[in-house]
């Protein structure tokens, strides 16, 4: 089984959060430590792995308490391995944090809809002439172009967002207003 075949996918907040792996050739014993990452922006979180001591088995375990003060949203955790000037990347991975089921703050919506908010900031830039289709980044490596999503790509990732939140207000049995409806304008000759 590979590091990343134990690593969550989902992570709520204000609940425990406990996984084991292991790294062949990396022992505690031989003085190898291990910890978590979880970056987003600006942000970063950090847990430290335990160890037998004499396996090559590693305990990620966060405290209820802890991961009560993490936000909600999506994050990319590593799991990486050190001992002395060697440093190593285990494994990489997207994950999301969940709010607080039992917290008492008020919800800022879902990962989703935070993401439409994004998409359709990107839209008005892109019609306003702001928004930048491609560039070349020139870097001590050499050169690289990114593209950019188009309109008709945004546009069509928007939609697919209103469906998931759709479905997602569904799931939950959100009564009220359980759907994003389209309002059209109409000009009278």
């Amino acid at each position: 089984m590979s590091v990343a075949d134990v690593l969550p996918r989902l992570i709520t907040a204000g609940m425990t959060l406990k996984f084991q792996f292991s790294v062949t050739d990396r022992a505690a014993a031989d003085g190898w430590t291990a910890k978590m990452t979880l970056k987003t922006g600006t942000t970063r979180i950090e847990a430290t792995a335990t160890s037998p001591g004499t396996s090559e088995d590693f305990d990620i375990d966060v405290t209820a308490g802890t991961t009560a003060g993490w936000a909600a949203g999506k994050y990319e955790m590593f799991l990486t391995t050190e001992k002395g000037a060697e440093k190593y990347v285990e494994c990489r991975r997207q994950v999301e944090v969940l709010p607080d089921p039992l917290g008492t703050g008020e919800s800022n919506g879902t990962t989703l809809e935070a993401d439409l908010v994004l998409v359709d900031a990107a839209i008005t830039a892109v019609l306003s002439g702001a928004g930048v289709q491609s560039y070349t980044l020139e870097t001590q490596v050499g050169r690289r172009q990114v593209e950019r999503m188009s309109l008709a790509d945004l546009r069509a990732h928007r939609g697919w967002l209103l469906e998931q939140i759709n479905a997602e207000r569904v799931r939950r049995g959100s009564q009220k207003n359980t759907a994003w409806r389209r309002h059209g304008v109409k000009f009278a000759n």
